[in-house]
């Protein structure tokens, strides 16, 4: 995919599945979003990680979606 596709669509997609209501899928998301990190340019990949990881799925009420966040974030 384009850099501009991966900015535009594909996190866009994405930033709405992490409020999703379904545990399971925010889970994903996360994990999803540390596997595609390193093809993000850097400005977009803090911008992202940042805010995916730290402001959404840390305080998750759902135990998988805090670990995966928790294990991503101490990788990227």
């Amino acid at each position: 995919l384009s850099q501009r596709t991966i900015s535009g669509s594909l996190l866009k997609y994405l930033s709405k599945l992490q409020v999703d209501e379904e545990p399971a899928i925010r889970t994903n998301t996360t994990i999803l979003l540390g596997n595609i990190a390193s093809h993000l340019n850097e400005g977009t990949r803090k911008r992202v990680l940042i805010n995916a990881f730290t402001v959404r799925a840390l305080r998750d009420t759902f135990s998988p979606a805090r670990g995966a966040a928790k294990i991503l974030s101490y990788l990227n």
